[in-house]
């Protein structure tokens, strides 16, 4: 998916700098690589999910902090994370499981543990302004 959106907004003209590309789980770790070489930004916001019943991606904590590292090693300001609404504006037919609360709790200390707390700090919060 990630490619498809890229080639679009390339053909189009658009200036990948200035593109987030959210949902980020449907995509591999390669495709994420190509765009932030490209000049995109990733974010992933399925953190603490048991599925994915939109896009069957993996979001377990390894899986997401294995995305997010492999990322922050070569393009450590293309990448962010946050927590997901998802419960919260959709319809009940769309929610799906998501504890919000888990993401500062839980998930951080692990981000911090990972890449260090500077790069976490990155990641958390400098690099979404």
């Amino acid at each position: 998916m990630a490619n498809q959106v890229t080639a679009t907004l390339e053909a189009e003209g658009f200036k990948l700098d200035r593109f987030v590309l959210g949902l980020s789980l449907p995509s591999s770790n390669a495709d994420h690589l190509k765009m932030v070489e490209r000049g995109a930004t990733v974010q992933f916001d399925a953190i603490s999910a048991d599925t994915d019943p939109f896009f069957n991606g993996p979001t377990d904590d390894d899986s997401m902090l294995a995305r997010i590292e492999n990322i922050t090693a070569g393009h450590p300001d293309q990448v962010f994370v946050s927590a997901d609404a998802s419960v919260y504006v959709h319809p009940p037919v769309w929610q799906y499981d998501r504890d919000n609360t888990y993401f500062h709790r839980y998930f951080a200390a692990k981000l911090a543990e990972r890449l260090g707390e500077d790069m976490a700090n990155r990641v958390l919060r400098d690099n979404v302004s």
